[in-house]
């Protein structure tokens, strides 16, 4: 291959792949904001309901 065209092929893949791994790890961020956000709901309600017993 000419490096005219490898280059420019080597810095696209690049820039995608981080794009992609930018994106997992703010999705990440904001599924892991959303379980903590829950297990607090699930501990709140679950210290409530042995109250009632």
């Amino acid at each position: 291959m000419d490096k005219g065209v490898l280059v420019p092929f080597v810095v696209v893949i690049l820039v995608v792949k981080s794009m992609v791994y930018a994106m997992m790890h703010i999705d990440g961020k904001r599924e892991a904001k959303q379980l903590n956000q829950k297990l607090n709901e699930y501990k709140q309600g679950e210290g409530h309901g042995n109250e009632e017993l």
